[in-house]
């Protein structure tokens, strides 16, 4: 026979076996096998638990969301209404900048002409072309010049 010793580690307890050379190791059985309606229990429960957990994480993902975009929505509305009033301001000192024009041109008795169609400037549209060879023989430029008593627009 065996001799069975313990002996108390500091950490853990162990069992220490002495053998003898001619003993033999007895094998443990195999575990008896389970009842199909157990195996099926088990399914079930790691299947249900598989289940919950997704269903957890959905609900968190959807409730997140749900937290996140009213505020995504609050920002971008309140930029929306910041600029909204920065419009209406300009809009606004853009009118009395033109009124004050209007006043200085109107007081200082100015020689502003409303335009007339005699006085426009019409301009011909070239045919298009494809060729860049017309480009570069009208590299050189002629200026003209229009003097006319009268304004030509206002």
């Amino acid at each position: 026979m065996s001799t069975v010793i313990q002996k108390k580690p500091r950490s853990k307890s162990a069992v220490v076996v002495n053998f003898k050379a001619n003993q033999r190791v007895q094998t443990i059985s195999a575990p008896p096998k389970l009842p199909a309606e157990l195996k099926l229990l088990i399914f079930l429960q790691k299947s249900t638990f598989i289940f919950s957990l997704a269903l957890i994480t959905s609900a968190l993902t959807i409730f997140g969301l749900t937290v996140k975009i009213p505020q995504a929505w609050d920002l971008e509305y309140k930029k929306l209404k910041t600029l909204q009033r920065q419009e209406r301001q300009l809009i606004a000192t853009n009118e009395i900048e033109r009124e004050k024009l209007i006043q200085q041109t109107e007081t200082q008795g100015s020689n502003l002409v409303y335009p007339q169609p005699e006085n426009a400037l019409f301009l011909s549209i070239p045919p298009t072309t494809d060729n860049r060879e017309l480009i570069t023989q009208e590299s050189n430029p002629t200026t003209i010049s229009i003097i006319n008593d009268s304004p030509l627009a206002y």
